[in-house]
């Protein structure tokens, strides 16, 4: 029997396979999209930011408000009033994600007195509130310009008054339009943004800061003094 059986099942094997390759071949094929990200890098910056040494501050972070357009992983470009998306590029992250943790590793390596609470609004006399406004590749006359901006609000949480507001914008040009030095455009432009946002908090913040509480020195005898005795 067995004889018989395979030249019945040869020409069914092979049609098989046939129309599996078949199957294959039909799948779309589809470019790799490359993936890009950026960040806060001190490293960047022309001069290390100056610490202000004095009472620590509490500060808490809002959500980061972002442009739709610009929020998500595509990398926007703008001409005149024409939008459109670099091809074949993204962000590792959504922008708002990416810019967020920029903001945050900014002030934790700022060694200033303010800081970012990380237990959350509660635990923190002031709110900063950061709005993005632009973030996006600008072509003016034809070439590339990384352009970062945005509001800062800070406000006291106590009764929710707004003590102070600053609109800080950054812009990159790139000498070439190249992928690789536009991102690095946009790790610059983000560093100077953070770093000026740094700057406006400790500058508004610090002379608001309670006094240090007095040492009151022990006598040598390590009797506190009693006044009238």
């Amino acid at each position: 029997m067995r004889r018989f059986l395979l030249p019945v099942l040869a020409p069914v094997l092979a049609i098989a396979a046939l129309g599996l390759s078949s199957c294959i071949s039909l799948l779309p094929k589809t470019d790799p999209v490359q993936m890009y990200r950026f960040g806060y890098d001190a490293g960047l910056l022309e001069a290390a930011p100056a610490a202000r040494q004095g009472v620590p501050v509490a500060l808490s972070l809002g959500p980061v408000v972002f442009p739709p357009g610009s929020a998500g992983d595509g990398i926007m470009t703008v001409e005149n009033n024409e939008i459109a998306y670099v091809e074949k590029a993204r962000w590792a992250a959504g922008a708002r994600e990416l810019f967020t943790e920029a903001v945050q590793a900014g002030y934790a390596r700022s060694g200033g007195n303010v800081r970012l609470e990380p237990r959350g609004r509660s635990a923190a006399a002031y709110r900063l509130d950061v709005a993005v406004r632009g973030f996006e590749t600008r072509y003016v006359r034809g070439k590339p310009v990384v352009v970062v901006g945005l509001d800062a609000r800070l406000s006291r949480q106590s009764d929710r008054t707004v003590v102070a507001t600053k609109y800080i914008t950054r812009e990159v040009p790139i000498r070439r339009n190249d992928m690789s030095m536009t991102v690095e455009g946009y790790n610059l432009a983000v560093t100077q943004a953070v770093d000026d946002l740094i700057g406006f908090s400790q500058e508004t913040l610090s002379p608001m800061a309670p006094p240090p509480t007095p040492f009151t020195e022990m006598p040598k005898d390590g009797k506190q003094k009693v006044e009238g005795l």
